[in-house]
């Protein structure tokens, strides 16, 4: 496969879970905005925020993982006190929101 059928195969992917997983969070009153940090190669894709909770969210391609530069920046702001958390299928990514709604449900 060549090198560009890859990306736009890869991209395919990734907006297969992004689209769905933005609209799923609106639905449920979540901010949940693309990322780009101009500074840092490596940054979550998104940002979640309710209930006074920051979530840095990473999304995947199914069957891929983050990188390692990635995954160095998920342990920085882990070790700061930081949420981060990666995804590369929709069902597990909506039980994780799912799960945080309803501990905070009142």
């Amino acid at each position: 496969m060549s090198a560009k059928l890859f990306y736009e195969k890869t991209i395919k992917e990734i907006d297969n879970i992004e689209q769905p997983a933005q609209r799923w969070m609106r639905a449920r009153g979540w901010i949940f905005e693309k990322v780009v940090s101009l500074s840092r190669n490596g940054w979550p894709d998104r940002c979640a925020i309710k209930y006074g909770l920051v979530i840095w969210v990473e999304l995947k391609a199914p069957k891929k993982t983050p990188k390692q530069h990635q995954l160095d920046i998920h342990a920085a702001i882990r070790a700061n006190g930081g949420t981060v958390v990666w995804f590369d299928n929709l069902d597990a990514f909506k039980a994780y929101f799912r799960t945080i709604d309803e501990q905070n449900a009142f």
